[in-house]
């Protein structure tokens, strides 16, 4: 996962030989995470783009998850994103559920990275 835009070149050269997949930005919805808009998101999403690995997208958190991933997808507009990832603190199955159903509407396979 690149977790936030820190060191992002470095990191980027760093990653391992033959891995296919890349998570987007850790939880940038949140200003204890990688607090990042979703515009500066998609500004660095095409260096993501250009290690050919498949894409997660950045994983929100449940606060204003929905609302943020709508600001990502209309500025990342021909971005390529394969899933989408989410973390939900729910207690229940349902409540977990939910969470996954509302991520949905993205038309994209659901990675749930965090849960509890």
């Amino acid at each position: 996962m690149i977790w936030n835009a820190v060191n992002i070149d470095k990191i980027m050269a760093s990653l391992p030989p033959g891995s296919e997949w890349l998570l987007g930005f850790n939880e940038p919805n949140y200003e204890h995470e990688a607090n990042m808009t979703a515009e500066e998101c998609a500004k660095l999403w095409p260096k993501l783009e250009a290690t050919g690995r498949k894409l997660v997208s950045p994983a929100m958190a449940m606060m204003n998850g929905i609302e943020w991933m709508d600001h990502f997808f209309g500025n990342c507009t021909g971005c390529r994103i394969d899933a989408v990832a989410i973390h939900t603190y729910e207690g229940t199955p349902g409540g977990t559920k939910y969470w996954i159903d509302q991520y949905a509407k993205y038309g994209k396979p659901i990675w749930l990275t965090e849960f509890a």
